[in-house]
């Protein structure tokens, strides 16, 4: 709709990011097209977070404060699709 020159509240109104969060957040976005599915929405597994920060060079006190962002996130929003689903088929 943007592209169409329509307006589009949520877009225009959606918070800036620091560059470095950013990063992790565009790097949830690539972990997540990744993410299997089971019984449920399955979390990211911590190999698949840790080899994309390798890829994108974090290292030492970096690399475990952006996984513990990243899993957090993850756990957060794992639940939360878990939830809507169980809603959803009304278990």
């Amino acid at each position: 709709m943007v592209e169409k020159g329509l307006s589009v509240p949520s877009y225009e109104n959606k918070p800036e990011l620091f560059d470095d969060l950013e990063l992790l957040w565009n790097g949830y976005i690539d972990l997540n097209a990744g993410r299997t599915n089971g019984m449920g929405i399955n979390p990211i597994s911590s190999t698949d977070i840790l080899l994309w920060l390798e890829l994108y060079k974090y290292t030492g006190d970096n690399k475990r404060i952006a996984f513990e962002i990243l899993r957090k996130v993850d756990v957060s929003v794992t639940q939360y699709l878990n939830k809507k689903a169980k809603i959803h088929n009304g278990r």
